[in-house]
């Protein structure tokens, strides 16, 4: 039973030698100098500045844990190791763990129009939906629909729209706002551990 379980777990080794395929040092600096932009002087007291900053910022760490979904040798490694899911998810948390706390960091030194929460639930909604890019259109393509949404909920603030499917926009402490995003965390999550990323095919 004890065999069987730890055919399923990844080690420690596993899980580094994971991380390392994926340039989690050079995604986690990225994610470091995205969430600089926060506590650039900046003038965004209000208006569609201040909303925009922390959008903007939240999608760009998202787009940085989707492209830190990359395998470097493709289908090969679907096919080397029953513990697969369990390392994509644990480097995905990892990634996403690191953007929220480095996010919160800046917040607090300097917290945006609005307040720092909702930072963290864009973030967490648009690595969501990152994810899910990843899963069905690759990790080069997971940026475009985060990017395309990010546009939408800018023409939404500028429309002084305020409907759930917006539900970045909405006030910090919005509930079902805070369940959209967490449901998209979430099925992003299941679907990059349990599909992984689509494979680009080159000629």
């Amino acid at each position: 039973m004890r065999g069987g379980i730890a055919m399923w777990v990844p080690s420690l080794r596993l899980v580094r030698l994971h991380l390392a395929s994926r340039r989690a040092g050079l995604a986690l600096v990225a994610i470091g100098a995205v969430a600089l932009v926060i506590v650039l002087p900046i003038p965004r007291s209000g208006g569609m500045l201040g909303a925009l900053v922390p959008l903007v910022v939240a999608m760009g760490a998202a787009a940085v844990v989707g492209a830190a979904t990359a395998s470097p040798i493709g289908e090969v490694e679907r096919v080397t190791g029953r513990p697969l899911p369990a390392l994509r998810g644990a480097a995905v948390l990892l990634m996403f763990g690191t953007a929220i706390a480095l996010l919160a960091a800046a917040a607090a030194g300097r917290a945006p129009a609005g307040g720092s929460l909702p930072l963290l639930r864009a973030c967490t909604g648009l690595t969501g939906i990152t994810l899910l890019t990843a899963v069905a259109a690759g990790p080069q393509r997971s940026w475009t629909l985060p990017l395309a949404y990010t546009i939408l909920c800018g023409h939404a603030i500028e429309r002084s729209w305020r409907s759930l499917w917006f539900w970045p926009i909405r006030a910090g402490h919005d509930a079902p706002a805070a369940t959209v995003a967490i449901a998209l965390l979430l099925a992003g999550l299941l679907a990059i551990a349990v599909r992984g990323t689509r494979v680009s095919v080159r000629s």
